[in-house]
């Protein structure tokens, strides 16, 4: 990707707790639904014009060291070649 051009489609990373704790909840489920909805909102009503926005998100209970759930999403990022340049985390 080039600085001068454009894409269509704005990335953008959630961290959601979707891992149940010992007693069988999951608080980052309704957190996660309601991202999507809103994403779905602003797409279907054509908020940003010209672009598609869309969400990568991952588990923030992957570990203790929250470094580490950064560097996955962000690594999930220049895997799909959205930054021009790396972001060491």
């Amino acid at each position: 990707m080039s600085w001068g051009s454009i894409s269509p489609n704005i990335y953008i990373g959630g961290l959601f707790e979707l891992s149940e704790t010992p007693a069988g909840i999951t608080y980052g489920q309704s957190e996660l639904a309601a991202a999507q909805l809103a994403i779905r909102h602003i797409n279907q009503q054509r908020i940003l014009l010209g672009y598609k926005l869309h969400m990568l998100y991952n588990d923030t209970k992957v570990g203790h060291n929250i470094r580490l759930t950064i560097a996955i999403v962000m690594g999930s990022l220049f895997r799909l070649s959205v930054f021009p340049i790396k972001i060491w985390v």
